[in-house]
């Protein structure tokens, strides 16, 4: 899946569906990829990995990974690897 926004072209890789990830997504493509200013119904566990690469942990499992480069932004959508998901209201 494709979607452009102000020039930087998005991809998106299922390796699970999550309601809450595509909200999640939508919310950050409309927002310019503003990492920082998630609001309460998003916040989890975020893990900067690396300053272009960031892990964030939802609730029902979900881990989002946000890959941006200078073009181009990836989400992946995976199930957390380790017991004990965070859980978000």
């Amino acid at each position: 899946m494709r979607k452009n926004n102000s020039e930087k072209s998005v991809e998106i890789f299922y390796g699970t569906s999550s309601e809450v990830a595509d909200r999640l997504i939508e919310y950050m493509i409309s927002t310019g990829f503003d990492i920082k200013s998630l609001p309460l119904q998003f916040r989890a566990r975020s893990t900067i990995v690396t300053p272009k690469k960031v892990e964030i942990e939802i609730m029902g499992g979900v881990t989002i990974t946000v890959i941006m480069k200078k073009n181009k932004v990836s989400f992946i959508v995976e199930e957390t690897s380790r017991k004990g998901a965070i859980r978000v209201n």
